[in-house]
């Protein structure tokens, strides 16, 4: 059973009357009686606000205002009523704030209404801090409100039952298809607030968690407790409710010491270096100065950092004596392995930047830089419990644990690292159904620490600079047709991680080639190689850099035959990593699949690989992803082959039908058949 927090009994109850009011009839929350969360009004709302997303720079309110402009009056109220629900799951020492901003949509109607005092006292103090990215894609947690709500009242009939059914109602929230513009770009900015949702509505059933990465590391951590074997989260988390409880007691978080610290991973010594850490190197970020040390002018967010220009050798190194000296200070390392790892990496790392200062003057390197590079140093080099995303800015990188879940070896994700931390850019290219995409957001994801940090876009033939950088788009300006300078999800990405230095950001950019990739990026070519210059846009007054923490993998078809239209010049900005079923990482992952996932079916391996020597082309040779599914069988294997494998193959062997024989199905079983057989009885020789 999920825990109930007993101090927010309010929250509880403001959630029960928004499941009384607005799931099981039409009404209002604010004003009961009115059917404010009806078809109509939620059908409204949904045009103006997720079929038309505001993407300028303006803050989320300003934009909201614009897109609500001389909307009926049951619409503002129905946005301030949904802004209250996606405020109830936040805690908060003062809900002012809250109640502003839901106020302020309110007060766009000609007759504002109030919220009830008793619902106030709803959002104070609110459950759980469910971390930047809740707030940072508000759009998306707002917006995914609405489709529920409104996809719930086309279903009402089928839909109330669920109200007495958690598990029929987390199956309907979880297969919302997401039908407006806002979400278009298919990525999981909303998940947060399912997950609110699902506590909000059944807090007896569900945790009060809205990240899914903390649910699967609390289930990873206490997978002991898991009896009975389901793949399902929410279910595994209930049984490793029951099996704490005798420790913990019935009320319980897993939020709460000692058990967060189990799962997080942190021991008394890890809070006592994250305390140092807080100290001496996070001053004030939100007021603008992102670190301090004496001798160096603080960084303010937005500008250009400070240059080592001006400072000899030995002042640099005295700088970084003083501030190893500081992140070490105060901190007892005796007894406690972690931090005796810590302070050994600490000098390495010393040696190491001391060897690359030089004499002279480093162009680009900046103090931030070696900050940011002296975090994740440390925190990829500590041998054991990881310090956690929100204290420090880099999470430990597990790349072995993401090796064993794609069944790679740990050296090519080492490598492909490695060729991120060069150029920032890379090219995944290969055949279809080679994992190249999978494999992008996953190691995106893994070495940014949060799928919050992973950005997604596919390119295609009409693709443009307008929509990749920044362009005019038509906009109503003041009830008036004209247009509105928006930015791509280029700048989106780039804004993203100039305000988060001490974090990752990635941009995954799939079938890259499939643009015309010298008018999509622009004068991004060189800004892609030259990351501490500045230019101007060629929409934009003001000059322009990409950030050093934005990362850049694309992906590439080697069969298309738009392979050609990349040019040199995007070349020499990109590492490009093959992904071929004949060479590393992708060799031979098929059959590693096959033996763990469907034992019985690993001669499909065995076919694949003749079909490959019979094409012929590595280019176009058959990926392991087409049969890497689930409950994998002969008869699934057919309609595989015949619907998918068999139509790719044809239109490779355009001209030359009589081949197609040669990949019948059975015809390359028997074939590979006869090879094991001829291999098991060793070589023969032709004179015998």
């Amino acid at each position: 059973m999920g825990s109930r927090r007993t101090w927010a009994d309010n929250v509880y109850k403001a959630a029960s009357k928004w499941v009384d009011s607005a799931l099981r009839t039409d009404d209002s929350l604010f004003t009961p009686g009115e059917p404010i969360w009806s078809s109509q009004w939620l059908g409204e709302l949904h045009e103006r606000f997720l079929n038309h997303p505001d993407e300028s720079q303006d803050t989320f309110i300003d934009k909201l205002k614009r897109q609500l402009a001389n909307s009926p009056p049951e619409v503002y109220q129905l946005m301030g009523e949904i802004l209250y629900v996606y405020f109830l799951i936040v805690y908060t020492d003062n809900s002012d704030g809250e109640q502003e901003t839901i106020k302020t949509a309110l007060g766009w109607a000609p007759s504002p209404v109030a919220i009830p005092p008793g619902l106030a006292a709803g959002l104070d103090p609110g459950l759980i801090n469910p971390g930047q990215g809740f707030h940072a894609y508000r759009p998306f947690q707002v917006g995914f409100i609405i489709e529920f709500a409104e996809q719930w009242k086309e279903q009402s009939d089928e839909c109330i039952p669920l109200l007495d059914d958690p598990w029929g109602f987390k199956n309907f929230l979880h297969n919302i298809p997401l039908r407006s513009r806002l979400f278009s770009d298919g990525g999981n900015q909303h998940r947060m607030q399912r997950e609110a949702i699902l506590h909000l509505v059944f807090p007896d059933t569900f945790e009060a968690i809205t990240s899914f990465g903390d649910k699967e590391k609390i289930v990873d951590t206490f997978a002991d407790h898991i009896t009975e074997p389901t793949s399902d989260v929410d279910h595994k988390l209930a049984q490793i409710r029951s099996g704490l409880e005798p420790e913990h007691g019935s009320d319980f978080n897993f939020y709460d010491a000692p058990v967060k610290d189990h799962w997080k991973g942190q021991s008394p010594a890890i809070h006592q270096l994250i305390n140092t850490v807080k100290r001496h190197l996070v001053i004030d970020p939100e007021g603008g100065n992102a670190f301090t040390i004496e001798g160096i002018k603080p960084r303010q967010r937005r500008s250009r950092p400070p240059r080592w220009k001006g400072i000899s050798r030995a002042d640099r190194i005295a700088l970084v004596d003083s501030a190893i000296a500081e992140f070490t200070g105060g901190t007892d390392t005796s007894g406690a392995a972690e931090l005796v790892a810590v302070d050994e990496a600490c000098k390495s790392y010393h040696q190491r930047l001391i060897d690359k200062l030089g004499d002279g003057e480093r162009g680009r390197d900046t103090l931030a830089d070696d900050w940011a590079d002296l975090r994740k140093t440390l925190m990829t080099q500590v041998d054991g419990p990881k310090v956690p995303r929100g204290v420090l800015p880099v999470l430990a990188v597990d790349l072995q644990a993401l090796a064993g879940k794609l069944l790679f070896d740990v050296d090519s994700l080492q490598k492909i690292e490695k060729l991120l931390d060069d150029k920032r850019q890379v090219i995944f290219q290969g055949p279809p159904g080679t994992g190249k995409t999978f494999v992008a957001r996953k190691l995106a994801a893994c070495l940014a620490g949060s799928k919050g940090y992973v950005r997604l876009v596919q390119f295609h033939p009409s693709y443009a600079y307008e929509d990749f950088v920044q362009g005019y788009r038509p906009a109503l300006i003041d009830g008036q047709p004209g247009f509105d300078l928006r930015n791509g999800p280029l700048l989106e990405a780039a804004e993203q991680a100039r305000a988060e230095p001490d974090a990752n950001h990635f941009l995954v950019i799939d079938e890259i080639n499939r643009g015309n990739l010298s008018k999509v990026f622009g004068e991004l070519y060189f800004l892609l190689e030259y990351r501490d210059e500045e230019m101007r846009l060629l929409y934009a007054d003001e000059p322009f850099s990409l950030p050093d923490n934005l990362y850049i993998i694309g992906t590439m078809n080697t069969a298309d035959r738009s392979i050609a239209l990349v040019d040199l010049a995007l070349r020499r900005r990109f590492h490009f990593v093959e992904f071929h079923p004949d060479t590393p990482p992708v060799q031979g992952l098929l059959r590693r699949w096959l033996e763990q996932n469907a034992p019985t079916m690993s001669w499909v391996a065995d076919i694949v690989d003749r079909a490959n020597e019979k094409l012929d082309d590595q280019q176009a040779a058959i990926g392991p992803s087409y049969f890497m599914q689930r409950g994998l069988n002969e008869e699934k294997l057919r309609l595989i082959w015949k619907h998918n494998v068999r139509p790719y193959i044809e239109e490779h062997l355009y001209g030359e039908h009589d081949r197609l024989g040669e990949f019948d199905l059975d015809t390359l079983r028997r074939e590979a058949e006869q090879d094991g057989v001829a291999d098991a009885n060793g070589p023969t020789n032709a004179d015998d």
